[in-house]
């Protein structure tokens, strides 16, 4: 069996289906005819919206999944396909197969995945800038928001981003909500963490007003703390998907940081300019924190694993 992930959302967990036998024989065929086009799990992008898709094999002793490897190209049990850069035939032939399997409120991701790859031509979307290199326009300085002036800290990471991408479990197992609450779990049966359960209540839907009052069941503040504080907010995919961001320090200077979903944290755009936040249209609020708050994820496995 052959399980395909959409790679699209940060806090939500992805749409994910299973593929026909006749599918799976047809995917085998199309990466027999470009090995290429397959790349390791861990090669996630830090960017949001589409970002390729996930495929799994669940059963390795499948006739299809032998006959790939006695072929002689090495298939892993778990690889990416399908990002901007590569592979954009055998992506719109996988988003195909998910049109039968998901449920309509994954249609708008499908839709939204099928508008990126008809524009992967866009050099800004087959690789995103890179903040370290010159040239590349540097993300603003966050400026506090609320009563009084926050002390900016980042306490456990900085922008050590290693102590979230350092390996498969860690990358896999924090969302966007852990990075926002500097909170990292090691365990993928944990869960994503999730807005207001740590209160006792998850958000009900994705609206600003559900949201903010999920995060202050969390123990978020509206406004800035005495001690030294983190700084986050948040933004919403309409009837999609939320996503987070976080203060990061570089050198003494603050900066935003975020993570997607599964994939790698990294430096990000000020979330205030709507150019930074892709489909995450709806802005929230800005909440403070002392150090890293505890959340907690949904008790199930995340998608991406």
């Amino acid at each position: 069996m052959f399980s395909v992930e959409l790679d699209i959302f940060s806090g939500r967990p992805n749409p994910r289906w299973i593929l026909s036998e006749a599918e799976e024989k047809e995917l085998v065929n199309r990466i027999l005819a470009d090995p290429a086009s397959i790349l390791p799990d861990t090669l996630g992008q830090a960017r949001l919206g589409y970002r390729g898709f996930i495929v799994r094999v669940h059963d390795s002793q499948s006739a299809t999944y032998q006959g790939a490897l006695k072929s002689g190209v090495q298939v892993p049990l778990i690889f990416r396909i399908g990002t901007p850069a590569q592979a954009l035939e055998g992506a719109h032939w996988l988003l195909s197969t998910a049109e039968k399997s998901i449920g309509k409120t994954d249609a708008t991701a499908l839709e939204a995945a099928e508008a990126e790859l008809a524009r992967a031509e866009d050099s800004a979307l087959v690789q995103p800038p890179d903040p370290s290199q010159p040239g590349v326009p540097q993300p603003s300085t966050p400026q506090p928001r609320g009563a009084g002036q926050c002390c900016l800290y980042n306490y456990l990471t900085g922008t050590d981003y290693g102590f979230w991408n350092s390996n498969w479990t860690y990358q896999h197992a924090n969302n966007c909500y852990n990075f926002a609450a500097n909170y990292r779990v090691g365990d993928l049966n944990v869960g994503f963490a999730q807005p207001g359960l740590q209160g006792g209540q998850v958000f009900g839907s994705l609206t600003v007003a559900e949201l903010s009052a999920a995060c202050r069941r969390d123990g978020w503040s509206d406004g800035c703390l005495s001690e030294p504080t983190i700084m986050v907010c948040y933004a919403i995919w309409p009837g999609q998907d939320y996503h987070f961001w976080r203060v990061v320090a570089i050198s003494g200077s603050n900066v935003w940081g975020n993570k997607p979903g599964c994939n790698p944290a990294a430096t990000s755009g000020d979330p205030s300019n709507p150019a930074n936040r892709g489909n995450y249209t709806t802005f929230g609020e800005y909440f403070y924190a002392p150090g890293s708050r505890v959340v907690q994820g949904y008790g199930t496995p995340p998608i991406c694993r």
